[in-house]
C-alpha cells in the first residue's frame, strides 16, 4: 500500500519542534498446538503500551497491545526504491524478552504475516500525533536464533519480505498435462512424463 503520512505529523513536523519515532512489529503466527493463528506486537520502547495503527488490509484505525522492555534490539533501514526488486525488512529481538521467547518456541513462524508500523509522539508529552501508520508489510522468510559465546547474548533476527516476492516464484502447473489440456484441448504436455525416456529419431528411416 502506498506510504502515508497523517497531516498532524506533517503539521508537527514543519513547526520545527523535537517529535520521537518509535517501530512497530506485529506478527501473526499459528500454534503448534491448535493450528490458530495468534497475533502479538513489539515496539521499540521501555514499556508495554495499547497504542492506535493503521490496519493495511482495512486502513481503519485499530488499537493493539505492543510489548516492550528491551523486545525489539534493532530494525535496519530499507530501501524504498521503484520497481519489482525484492529489499527485505530485517528486526532483530531480543529471545531473553519472555513474549518474545514464547512466539518463538509456541509457534511456527515461517511465511507468518508481518506489519512494521512507524509512531511519532510529542517530545515534550510523549503522547503520540496520530495513529501509527504502515512502513512495511510483509512475510517472515526466515528468523535464525543465533547461539551466543559464554557471557553474550543471543539474538533473533527476522528476514521479512515484501509482497512482491511472490511474483518471482514458478507456477508448478505451468508443465502439468491435466491442467494445460484444459485450455482448449492442449496436449503438447501429454508425453512430458516419459519424454526423457523415449529415443525420438530424427532424420533417419525407421
Amino acid at each position: 500500500m502506498p506510504r502515508f503520512v497523517h497531516p498532524n505529523v506533517t503539521a508537527y513536523r514543519q513547526s520545527g519542534r523535537m517529535m520521537v519515532q518509535r517501530h512497530l512489529i506485529w506478527v501473526t503466527a499459528r500454534s503448534y498446538a491448535t493450528d490458530e493463528p495468534v497475533s502479538i506486537g513489539f515496539w521499540d520502547d521501555r514499556h508495554d503500551a495499547d497504542l492506535a495503527v493503521y490496519d493495511p488490509v482495512t486502513g481503519a484505525s485499530v488499537t493493539r497491545t505492543y510489548h516492550a522492555g528491551g523486545s525489539v534490539i534493532e530494525i535496519e533501514e530499507i530501501a524504498h526504491n521503484r520497481g519489482l526488486d525484492i529489499h527485505p525488512a530485517y528486526v532483530t529481538l531480543a529471545p531473553t524478552s519472555s513474549e518474545v521467547d514464547a512466539i518463538l518456541r509456541g509457534y511456527r513462524l515461517r511465511h507468518a504475516p508481518v506489519e512494521l508500523h512507524r509512531m511519532w509522539f510529542d517530545h515534550a508529552t510523549r503522547q503520540p500525533l496520530a495513529p501509527a501508520h504502515v512502513w512495511f508489510p510483509g512475510h517472515l522468510g526466515k528468523a535464525p536464533l543465533t547461539t551466543p559465546p559464554a557471557g553474550g547474548a543471543g539474538r533473533l533476527r527476522f528476514t521479512i519480505v515484501p509482497p512482491t516476492r511472490a511474483l518471482s516464484f514458478g507456477n508448478p502447473e505451468l508443465l502439468s498435462d491435466t491442467v494445460q489440456s484444459q485450455r482448449a484441448g492442449d496436449r503438447i504436455f501429454r508425453h512430458i512424463a516419459t519424454a526423457g525416456t523415449r529415443e525420438i529419431p530424427w532424420m533417419r528411416n525407421k
